[in-house]
Order: structure tokens, then C-alpha cells, then sequence
């Protein structure tokens, strides 16, 4: 006959052994955890050279897109063919739409500069970004030029080995 001394010794060594157990199992989730952050899949964090292009590329293509002349409305147009698509290239053609009849009339000279990029995160075919634009704009016949500023929550995809825009919003 067992005593209940016996049982106490039997069921806290079975105790003991399932706590055991499942403690194994967190320590080695945890360690798998912090041998795998999500932060390493994100090359904005960790590889600078690229994020570095990436953030010249897009000031390019912000630069060419947000930037048009009347005398050569082409060159805004090309640049909007190359570095958009998508729902980008929708909401430009809109944005732009108005401008274009007006422009001529009005010998319009709009000048975009990039004064940063945040590179939100960067992985092989995307990235999110978060620019910060002026543009200038001059008309025939205003003694100045008038300046305003924009931010841009900016994505793009790796098309053809480039970075195309495919969306954008105006914060």
C-alpha cells in the first residue's frame, strides 16, 4: 500500500518534469525569437548602401514627377512614364490634370527639391518612404516666387531594376 507520501513524490516528480518541458519550449521559442528579429528582414535597418540608393533613386523620381516647366511639358510627362505606375500614376494624372491647361496661360515654372527621405522600411522589391518636398512655383508676371512645402508617404517597387513609385499620400 502506497503511501500518500509515495503519490506526492510520484505526481511532483511527473509535475516537475512537465514544467520542465514547457519551460524548454519558451527558452528555445525565445532564443529562435531573437536569432530571427523582424528587424533583419528589413534592410533599411541594417544595409546602408542600399538604403542609400534607395533614397537617391526616389528623390530622383520625385524631383522629375513633381517638377514641370510650361516651355517643355514633356520632361514631366516622361518622368511621371518612367518612375510611376499604379495608383501612383492615377493620382498624379489627376493632380497634374488641372495643371496642364492652366499652365501655358499662366507660364507656369513649378521646381520640386527633395529635402529628405526616411526610409520606413526596405526590402528587396519594396520600399516605404516618407518625403519631404518644396516646390517652387513662378508665373509670368509675379514679382516672386512662392514656395510650399509637402510631405509624401511614398511606396515604390523594384521594376526592371529600378525603384518605381506605385503609390503615394500627401500627409
Amino acid at each position: 500500500m502506497t503511501t500518500w507520501l509515495d503519490r506526492l513524490r510520484r505526481h511532483g516528480v511527473l509535475a516537475l518534469a512537465v514544467l520542465l518541458l514547457v519551460a524548454g519550449g519558451a527558452l528555445w521559442l525565445r532564443a529562435h525569437q531573437l536569432d530571427n528579429p523582424p528587424a533583419l528582414d528589413n534592410a533599411a535597418l541594417v544595409d546602408t548602401g542600399a538604403t542609400a540608393q534607395a533614397r537617391t533613386e526616389l528623390a530622383a523620381a520625385l524631383v522629375g514627377v513633381f517638377s514641370y516647366d510650361y516651355a517643355d511639358p514633356s520632361a514631366s510627362q516622361e518622368a511621371a512614364d518612367t518612375f510611376l505606375a499604379d495608383r501612383a500614376r492615377k493620382e498624379y494624372d489627376v493632380l497634374v490634370g488641372a495643371l496642364l491647361e492652366q499652365a501655358p496661360g499662366q507660364k507656369l515654372i513649378l521646381s520640386a527639391t527633395v529635402q529628405d527621405i526616411g526610409i520606413k522600411e526596405l526590402r528587396d522589391d519594396s520600399v516605404t518612404a516618407v518625403a519631404f518636398l518644396d516646390q517652387r512655383s513662378e508665373r509670368e508676371g509675379e514679382k516672386e516666387a512662392t514656395v510650399s512645402a509637402a510631405q509624401l508617404d511614398v511606396t515604390a517597387r523594384r521594376i526592371g531594376g529600378a525603384w518605381v513609385i506605385v503609390d503615394f499620400e500627401v500627409l
